[in-house]
């Protein structure tokens, strides 16, 4: 582990640094939180949250808010994962709460589409949902996060399936495909190359609808994201 203070390198599990004696506790928050995200992404959403909790204990006893809040957003996102939306959305609405106390904006808008995800299997075919993705999808363009971008567009595309406005959604589908190509985002390119291939299947393309798919499967299978690829198979 890395002295955030000078730089050293500590044994895992140190609380304080062996060359300048500072506290180690706050890296500690921030790499437990980075575990979950990683534990999340492979579907180990037991292991997610066994690392998140730690990191919110740590990051309350150092103060750490900005941590509080990225570990109160994956943890909405597990719980989400695993089909508990009110305790999702409790764990989200804590995260935007710290996010707007703060002033991270760029926190607040991965945290408002995590938010849309909820509301909207909670009430489905709610305008609150594609408000949320509207409102992140604002704020990412006006501090220039491409990521959250990419992925609001992805959101709103999938809203926009699942009312039938087929030519939008392939739109923000498309802007979302080129967008994670540019950054380098494979998982979030395969998630928007699955959205595609939903619309295409639902319009009867059937031939585009399976090369999006086998384009999201190779991608999800190189990246060991076993859930994408088992997303990608389901919409067959």
């Amino acid at each position: 582990m890395h002295c955030p203070q000078c730089g050293t390198e500590n044994p895992g599990g140190a609380r304080f640094c062996l060359n300048c004696g500072a506290s180690l506790a706050r890296a500690c928050a921030r790499c437990d939180t980075e575990l979950g995200e990683v534990a999340w992404r492979q579907g180990n959403h037991g292991l997610a949250e066994r690392h998140l909790q730690a990191a919110l204990a740590l990051a309350q006893q150092t103060g750490a808010l900005d941590v509080k809040a990225l570990a109160w957003q994956w943890l909405g996102s597990a719980a989400f994962s695993r089909g508990h939306f009110d305790e999702a959305l409790r764990f989200a609405t804590e995260s935007q709460l710290l996010y707007e106390q703060i002033g991270d904006r760029h926190g607040l808008a991965a945290t408002l589409n995590v938010m849309g995800n909820i509301t909207g299997m909670l009430q489905p075919a709610c305008e609150e949902a594609r408000a949320y993705y509207a409102q992140s999808l604002a704020l990412a363009r006006e501090i220039g996060d491409q990521r959250a971008e990419a992925v609001a567009l992805v959101n709103i595309g999938h809203a926009d399936r699942q009312a039938g406005l087929y030519d939008t959604a392939r739109d923000h589908l498309e802007q979302a495909v080129g967008i994670f190509e540019e950054i380098g985002e494979r998982s979030g390119g395969a998630m928007a190359a699955i959205n595609l291939g939903e619309v295409c299947l639902e319009q009867g393309q059937d031939a585009a609808a399976w090369g999006h798919f086998r384009e999201a499967i190779g991608e999800s299978a190189d990246l060991g994201a076993l859930p994408l690829v088992l997303y990608a198979l389901t919409s067959l």
